[in-house]
């Protein structure tokens, strides 16, 4: 046993030593400047190069070397939203993937640090907003029957404290930052990814292979850096913006896209890795997540920050199949509180509208049933920009 342990240990802790030297999540080391400051040819990157950990950091640098006004802030559902479909040169795509509420707080502060920012299109998804956990059902519960002995503000102040000293994978105390990369780079998956790094193909983060893209590509300088000679089939960050390319995109060619999820079998959550799945077990609009929304809009608008609330599209058979699972009553209700909630403090929020009415079809124009493409995202902004009463900070003359 003692000769089993000692064995145990000493592998875990060369596990930790080669993932934690590699660093494959970013969770360590931030070579922003060095990966994406040269890149002077405005070539889009591998993500490769800057992995999930190094999401924020990536782009809170854009934010910062050019000093941007506009901001969207949302899930992957907003990776597609550009300068150009924005209507900005002064514009960073602030988009986080899996970005949940647990975020807003932590959100609000970061911004803090870059006071240029005067306008946040917030992109939200009414699913975001609902009573899943057990967690969030106890917090309701408390907020309404502090509500009935006069000390619903004690409550909310608790609420809110909770989220922000809880935080989340992108905005982490020091402590949670330390023990999040123990446990990651203990892992197999951080494992995988090291040894795959190590030996996939003689691939090396340190290489930069630039890769000419044809004339259509949306690629400002027609050109993409990947470690490998040749294009992979990850995502590929826009260096002048933050947004995110396909492997289609770089092409300039319209993807086919994924409609598994149109099959029965993953609309009762059975199926966990589904979009569906995050409809599952909402049963209302959850009051104490409300309650951390306004929080949110309140620090931005104390501060003069213009906010605009809106949800990316999804097709309409995405619509049409979540009113006849019944969620269709608690997204009403969802869009008429955070209606309410925005104009309470000067702010707008927009409902979303079939996508059919700018233009978006369902077979051709979106990446998956969750993830609208390139051109349907630049019509769903181009909509809400008619719509709105206002729309980013004062206009300037795009490059």
């Amino acid at each position: 046993m003692k000769l089993f342990l000692s064995s145990f240990g000493t592998t875990l802790l060369c596990l930790f030593a080669l993932n934690f030297s590699i660093d494959p999540f970013g969770l360590r080391h931030v070579p922003i400047d060095a990966v994406v400051g040269g890149n002077a040819g405005s070539c889009a990157i591998d993500t490769a190069f800057l992995p999930e950990g190094m999401q924020i950091a990536f782009k809170s640098w854009l934010i910062s070397t050019r000093q941007a006004r506009n901001v969207v802030v949302g899930s992957s559902r907003v990776f597609k939203v550009d300068r150009k479909a924005f209507g900005s040169d002064s514009f960073v795509n602030l988009g986080l993937g899996g970005l949940a509420l647990n975020s807003y707080l932590g959100l609000a502060r970061h911004l803090e640090s870059y006071p240029s920012v005067k306008f946040v299109l917030l992109g939200v998804e009414f699913y975001a907003f609902g009573n899943q956990t057990g967690l969030v059902k106890f917090m309701d519960r408390a907020l309404k029957l502090s509500a009935r002995v006069g000390l619903r503000p004690l409550v909310a102040k608790l609420i809110t404290s909770f989220y922000a000293l809880k935080g989340s994978q992108y905005f982490e105390t020091e402590l949670a930052r330390d023990w999040h990369i123990l446990t990651e780079y203990l892992s197999l998956p951080a494992t995988q990814r090291s040894f795959q790094i190590l030996l996939s193909s003689g691939a090396s983060l340190n290489e930069r292979h630039a890769i000419a893209l044809p004339e259509k590509s949306p690629v400002p300088g027609r050109c993409a850096l990947s470690p490998t000679p040749e294009l992979s089939r990850r995502r590929y960050w826009n260096v002048v913006d933050g947004s995110v390319y396909l492997l289609d995109d770089l092409k300039g060619q319209t993807s086919k896209p994924d409609l598994s999820e149109y099959d029965p079998k993953y609309f009762n959550g059975a199926v966990t890795n589904s979009h569906w799945a995050l409809l599952v077990d909402m049963t209302e609009v959850s009051e104490s997540k409300l309650l951390i929304l306004d929080h949110f809009l309140a620090q931005l608008t104390a501060r003069g920050v213009r906010v605009l609330g809106f949800t990316a599209p999804f097709p309409d058979k995405v619509q049409s199949i979540t009113e006849k699972l019944g969620y269709g009553p608690l997204k009403a209700k969802f869009e008429a509180s955070a209606a309410e909630i925005f104009a309470r403090h000067g702010q707008e929020f927009l409902p979303p509208r079939p996508s059919t009415r700018f233009g978006c079809n369902d077979l051709t124009d979106y990446d998956d049933i969750w993830h609208p493409g390139r051109e349907c995202t630049a019509r769903a902004l181009a909509d809400l920009r008619a719509r709105a009463k206002s729309f980013g900070a004062p206009a300037e003359a795009m490059h």
